[in-house]
């Protein structure tokens, strides 16, 4: 878009992971820059900036008020363990999540459990809060997202475990963490991996 045309100069910007020989890339980076293309370009770029700028305000937001919920609450008599992994989540928001989220809790830290990262922790906490008496027990929760089997049995056979239909959020972010776990080296990696290969993945 700022008129950079020369194919030898844009072939510099190649990612590393892009095998092609020089020619190949110079002939496929050779084109015919039509002007109502490049507008649509500039179209495309700008709406993505605004999109990129609406997502900072919103992480904005949400760290504002993550934090004065989180000075409500006493501090937490345990410390903040270390992170599980320092890998880099994609679309992950652009602010310090672990912290706020500890102190909001109590100092329990849902991101220590395998495949619940610190945005999946934050999504599960905003959904469901932190007063857990609602669920005397935890098949009470299972009962209420909709994870728990649904069994239907008659004359003692059992017919149908699937779980019934839901658009219970919490049941789609834990399925999502779940369905993660596939690809770790855990124990709930491996029973996972043993249960997908009799039922399915999903």
């Amino acid at each position: 878009m700022e008129g950079e045309r020369d194919p030898e100069r844009l072939e510099l910007h190649r990612d590393p992971r892009y095998h092609a020989s020089q020619r190949e890339l110079v002939a496929a980076l050779t084109g015919n820059y039509r002007a109502e293309h490049l507008f649509a370009l500039r179209q495309n770029y700008a709406a993505y900036q605004f999109h990129l700028q609406q997502i900072a305000e919103c992480d904005a937001e949400v760290e504002h008020l993550l934090n004065r919920l989180a000075e409500q609450q006493l501090p937490p008599s345990s410390a903040l363990p270390a992170p599980r992994s320092k890998s880099v989540v994609k679309h992950a928001p652009a602010f310090e999540i672990r912290s706020p989220l500890h102190r909001l809790t109590g100092g329990a830290d849902l991101s220590q459990i395998d495949s619940i990262g610190p945005q999946a922790a934050l999504q599960i906490i905003a959904e469901i809060g932190t007063d857990m008496s609602r669920w005397p027990t935890e098949y009470h929760f299972a009962s209420w997202t909709t994870l728990a089997p649904n069994n239907k049995i008659s004359g003692g056979r059992l017919l149908s475990s699937r779980t019934p239909p839901s658009t219970n959020r919490v049941a789609a972010i834990l399925r999502r963490c779940a369905m993660s776990l596939g690809k770790t080296s855990t124990a709930p990696g491996a029973f996972y991996r043993r249960l997908a290969v009799r039922i399915g993945k999903a």
